[in-house]
């Protein structure tokens, strides 16, 4: 079973590569709204993959998309952009609150190594970015992570690499500068 962790920004998610992701839709009873329709370009390369699950969400309601190097058996090489809601408008947070969020993602996940969160734009909307170490075992799992906060959403593209350093890093940029959020 290969284990992967992912920390955008300074959530660190653990993914497996065993089955797919329960989709977990909300109740009649629950006020949360779907998460927000997230779309990129997949970069050159690359190809979809659907044998990822996130074990450790951020937030209750979530949808992930994963991108893996195409002719590379799928390992802990990975890029994924999940689209999270929220409890709260996140309009409404000051960037210390939101740096403190991040901050208390990366301790829920065990990160050993997360950086400062820094400011960016993605999609034309204020973000934060981070690079995380994880645990995993004997090994340890690296990333960086982009935060994007808007409204009650929560956007986060996570860039996990092990052998192809330089080749996801290079997609993670493609995919940043194609993001977009909400209505298409």
């Amino acid at each position: 079973m290969r284990t992967l962790v992912a920390l955008l920004g300074t959530a660190v998610l653990l993914l497996t590569g065993c089955g797919t992701a329960p989709r977990q839709a909300p109740t009649a009873a629950s006020t949360a709204p779907p998460p927000t329709t997230v779309t990129f370009r997949t970069p050159t390369g690359f190809r979809s993959a659907h044998d990822y699950t996130i074990l450790v969400p951020l937030t209750p309601h979530g949808d992930a998309q994963w991108r893996v190097p195409s002719g590379e058996p799928e390992g802990l090489d990975v890029i994924f952009v999940e689209s999270y809601v929220l409890s709260a408008d996140s309009d409404r947070w000051s960037d210390a609150r939101k740096r403190r969020q991040i901050h208390d993602w990366a301790g829920k996940v065990h990160a050993t190594r997360a950086s400062e969160p820094t400011r960016a734009t993605v999609a034309g909307l204020p973000a934060y970015q981070q690079r995380i170490n994880q645990p995993d075992g004997d090994d340890t799992l690296r990333y960086d992570a982009t935060f994007v906060f808007t409204g009650r959403f929560l956007v986060q593209v996570g860039c996990q690499w092990d052998q192809h350093p330089t080749l996801i890093r290079t997609a993670c940029r493609q995919v940043l500068a194609t993001l977009t959020i909400g209505a298409v």
